[in-house]
């Protein structure tokens, strides 16, 4: 599933999941657990080893929390077609960089002082729950099913893996695992620290692949209705498109129509390229691009279409 042909539109995903299973199966065939975790009172205190900031997130210590971690990356790799593999690879890299100062801060200030916590078991699941909460943001589920007067989708299968990662070895996974989920909020919202920094050119380049287009799932269920376009995001992204030659006129009034200030409401394009940025937190070039891709799909479906009908 993982090698040279296993998720080809993920690329950042699948390395994230062959790292974890590499380091942690070298740590455990080298004995080199005890070199991952931190002791406050013992490693920092007593013999300053302040080097192990840079290594605690490298590996886990068992194959649960491996299998977990796995689980959850490979479940939310929609994330990554979403935000473009350079954008998912700079959100990860960020969130293990800020996860490896973050958690030992809030723990020697928080949970060491009251004797709940004294060590950080080693892994990188604060940047698991980053990448988590945006799966539970932004990707649309695809089935929901209506019991006993529950929605029940289906990323209920993701609670299992991800309340057994937090729960590892509480005192210290369930803080890392909150604060990653909060590091995802507060990204989301702008608030962190260089949340627009972007991996080089060169290097996405030469390692990550280009970003993919997402596309939701056809909906098969009468109850989950996609809801109505909204003109005022991106009507006029699909307005300012030149229609094709078989494409169907449309009216004044129409959603698509060719006229962009014709839908009541429809913002300019201006203000569509900005919505779109506030949301994806993308630059404009990236966002303008977006909606001509956006509108250049919608004429090739209808396109699709008509020769179908034809």
């Amino acid at each position: 599933m993982l090698g040279d042909n296993g998720l080809p539109n993920f690329p950042v995903v699948k390395r994230l999941i062959l790292g974890i299973i590499s380091t942690s199966v070298l740590v455990g065939i080298f004995e080199l657990k005890s070199y991952l975790h931190i002791n406050f009172r013992l490693h920092f205190i007593k013999y300053h080893q302040y080097w192990r900031l840079l290594l605690w997130q490298a590996a886990y210590w068992n194959s649960s929390e491996v299998f977990n971690a796995m689980f959850i990356l490979y479940q939310s790799r929609d994330v990554e077609k979403i935000f473009g593999s350079a954008k998912f690879a700079s959100y990860c890299i960020l969130a293990c960089v800020t996860g490896a100062i973050m958690t030992p801060v809030v723990a020697s200030l928080t949970l060491v002082p009251l004797g709940v916590l004294e060590q950080i078991r080693p892994g990188p699941t604060f940047m698991v729950f980053a990448v988590l909460y945006q799966y539970f943001r932004i990707v649309p589920s695809t089935v929901v099913v209506h019991m006993l007067g529950l929605n029940i989708s289906d990323k209920l299968a993701l609670y299992p893996s991800a309340i057994g990662l937090a729960l590892a070895y509480p005192s210290s996974t369930l803080l890392n695992a909150f604060l990653g989920w909060s590091f995802g909020m507060l990204w989301s919202q702008g608030l962190v620290l260089g949340h627009q920094w972007r991996l080089s050119a060169w290097i996405t380049d030469k390692f990550v692949a280009k970003p993919h287009a997402y596309v939701r799932p056809i909906n098969t269920i009468e109850s989950q209705a996609a809801p109505a376009p909204n003109p005022s995001a991106t009507g006029v992204a699909f307005a300012n498109r030149t229609p094709s030659a078989n494409e169907p006129a449309r009216g004044p009034g129409s959603f698509f129509s060719g006229n962009a200030t014709a839908a009541p409401g429809a913002a300019s394009f201006d203000q569509s390229v900005e919505a779109l940025q506030q949301i994806m937190q993308v630059s404009r070039e990236e966002a303008t691009r977006a909606l001509q891709r956006a509108g250049d799909l919608h004429g090739a479906v209808l396109d699709l279409l008509n020769e179908r009908n034809a």
